[in-house]
């Protein structure tokens, strides 16, 4: 396998273990009463960016071997430039859920 796939694989193994555990502590400051307000942020914010980047890396660069021809750095530039779209697109994505999320959890706490 070529150095830039081992870096590929290996990069996306780390972000799909730091958003797992982004969700994971996100979860459980959900569950302590003074700390529920950040639970949402903590819990969709990184770990949608996390896992937007991952999925916008491997698309992209997906879409771009089918189109370059065999051989060439295409692919491996189309991983590179994928990361910080598909981060921004999830966080931005995680952000709108979590604001969604907050409110609709402040609603339900406020009428109990």
């Amino acid at each position: 396998m070529e150095p830039s796939g081992i870096i590929a694989i290996s990069v996306t193994i780390v972000l799909v273990i730091i958003a797992a555990l982004c969700a994971i502590i996100g979860i459980g400051l959900w569950c302590v009463a003074r700390t529920r307000f950040l639970g949402p942020f903590v819990t969709f914010i990184p770990t949608l960016a996390l896992l937007g980047a991952t999925c916008g890396s491997w698309g992209l660069a997906q879409l771009v071997a089918e189109a370059a021809e065999s051989g060439s750095e295409a692919p491996v530039l189309g991983w590179r430039a994928g990361l910080p779209v598909g981060g921004v697109v999830g966080g931005v994505s995680g952000l709108l859920l979590a604001l969604w999320m907050r409110g609709t959890t402040t609603k339900n706490v406020a009428t109990q």
